[in-house]
């Protein structure tokens, strides 16, 4: 049981380093938009993806917050979701 939350720990940790060394040699904020992820380059766009896809997602939810097009319960709903099945109780 404690080689899977390390495991998960560790993609996070990985994907987190990956996404800010992203950030700091573009200039801009990650997100599933220009100049990470775009149609004319597919294969780029899908390795950025691999290495900060949790980042770019938590990124973009946390942007859509901020400008009110989500609201805090659907926020925290999305928050939810992401949490491993073993973390959340049924008894709640």
């Amino acid at each position: 049981m404690l080689l899977p939350l390390y495991a998960f720990a560790v993609g996070l940790t990985a994907c987190g380093l990956a996404g800010s060394a992203m950030e700091i040699v573009c200039g801009g904020r990650l997100a599933f938009a220009e100049p990470y992820v775009t149609p004319a380059h597919i294969v780029r766009s899908l390795a950025v993806t691999a290495c900060a896809g949790p980042f770019m997602l938590t990124n973009d939810a946390l942007a859509a917050r901020r400008e009110g097009r989500i609201g805090t319960l659907a926020l925290l709903s999305w928050a939810a979701r992401r949490l491993p099945g073993h973390w959340r109780s049924a008894s709640c």
